[in-house]
């Protein structure tokens, strides 16, 4: 697998296929290494204080969405996926969530890695977008809303069959959702009335 890299601030933290390298990156000095068991599928996602990747399976496993110590690439939790992921983890303080390979999101509670039951998207997902407990989803015939504390859809976009395929991550700005469509080019779901083009 290729190495994928995220920057923050000083810190530069490789997802290889060894494992999780984390580097100093003006001393140019590895701070620590954590091994995955497997070859990272994912970049890594860091939120708040941790750091969390998903790596190739072995045996029935499909793969495993794994949650490291920021400080010092320790373990939280580490968790079976049942498909492997298909696009990169998106993490808050609260939530985790991976779209998968049999056109769902797979999403954990951050603090102890216990699994929800998997969102089924509708074709192909993309990543999702994250706020708050609100998670917006998009694949090939679906954009919706999903409340993870209560665990219910809020809406789902009213003109499904005409978008095609979603072409990336729903992007949040304010009070609306912008995601770009086959069909439909890039779609503003939510803009107040009033605020659009005239």
């Amino acid at each position: 697998a290729p190495e994928s890299a995220l920057r923050l601030h000083d810190l530069v933290i490789s997802a290889k296929a060894s494992g999780l390298v984390c580097r100093s990156g003006w001393k140019n000095q590895t701070l620590w290494t954590a091994d995955l068991g497997g070859p990272a599928l994912t970049p890594p996602t860091i939120a708040g204080d941790r750091v969390y990747v998903a790596c190739a399976g072995s045996g029935k496993a499909k793969g495993y969405l794994h949650c490291r110590r920021l400080v010092d690439g320790g373990a939280f939790w580490s968790q079976e996926l049942d498909e492997a992921p298909v696009s990169h983890i998106v993490a808050s303080a609260d939530w985790v969530s991976v779209p998968t390979a049999d056109d769902k999101i797979a999403v954990f509670k951050a603090a102890d890695g216990k699994a929800r039951d998997p969102l089924v998207v509708g074709g192909r997902p993309v990543s999702p977008a994250l706020v708050h407990d609100t998670l917006i989803i998009a694949g090939e015939t679906r954009i919706a809303a999903h409340d993870l504390s209560g665990a219910e859809w809020l809406w789902n976009y009213k003109d499904q069959d005409n978008i095609g395929k979603v072409a990336g991550q729903p992007v949040i700005c304010l009070e609306t959702i912008w995601v770009g469509t086959e069909k439909r080019g890039l779609l503003a779901i939510g803009i107040p009335p009033g605020q659009g083009r005239k």
